[in-house]
């Protein structure tokens, strides 16, 4: 949001196809300015279609967007001689500045071009990230499975000392009292192993928003 120093500036794009479109979606992000209309004679331009569905005004016939209040700046993305001419008169003596369609289309192409590095960038980073997630996962799973396997084999221990110390009776104390130290060890890595999988389990559902971001960023 921007600040109560901060002017911001109005926005008319002409032309509102593929370069308006891309145009349209860069000046909705910043919070420097406000995009006053979108204009192209085609109207099922994708342009048009995007300012609509934000409470963009929208026109067909440039004479119908350049009455009233001009906006600041006018970005021609793509004209017509005779366009030209007329948003020219329109905005003579008046503060409105007119970036003609050489530039403008220079402007796309470079927010594009920086758009393109910066999703591949972050791109590369996530999948870097996802790449050291899942070696983690796996390492750790493979613990849990050796630690259920140790488990088991203790608790067989436990049971058969258990068994000895019911056999010789009296004499056999030490081996219940170990039978029962196993049981309790047994218990307590069950419950850290619950929760080494509950963070598996997490890890797995980071590693799936990944994929999901990776997905958008194509």
């Amino acid at each position: 949001m921007a600040s109560a120093d901060t002017q911001i500036h109005s926005i008319g794009i002409v032309g509102g196809g593929k370069s308006g479109s891309a145009m349209l979606h860069f000046l909705l992000k910043t919070s420097s300015a406000r995009v006053a209309f979108i204009m192209d004679p085609n109207p099922n331009a994708p342009g048009l279609l995007d300012a609509q569905s934000n409470n963009i005004a929208t026109f067909t016939k440039l004479e119908e967007a350049l009455r009233g209040n001009l906006p600041d700046f006018i970005f021609e993305v793509s004209t017509t001689p005779e366009a030209e001419e007329m948003i020219e008169r329109a905005t003579r003596d008046t503060s409105t500045q007119v970036i003609n369609h050489v530039t403008s289309r220079l402007v796309v192409e470079l927010v594009e071009d920086n758009r393109r590095q910066l999703q591949q960038s972050v791109s590369k980073a996530l999948k870097s990230l996802q790449s050291e997630l899942l070696t983690s996962l796996s390492g750790s799973q493979d613990l849990v499975f050796n630690i259920g396997e140790m488990m088991s084999s203790m608790q067989m221990l436990a049971l058969n000392a258990s068994i000895e110390a019911a056999r010789v009776g009296q004499a056999g104390k030490g081996f219940m009292v170990v039978a029962e130290n196993m049981t309790k060890s047994v218990e307590s890595v069950r419950k850290l192993t619950i929760e080494i999988d509950a963070v598996n389990k997490t890890l797995q559902e980071v590693s799936a928003g990944m994929v999901s971001v990776l997905e958008l960023l194509k």
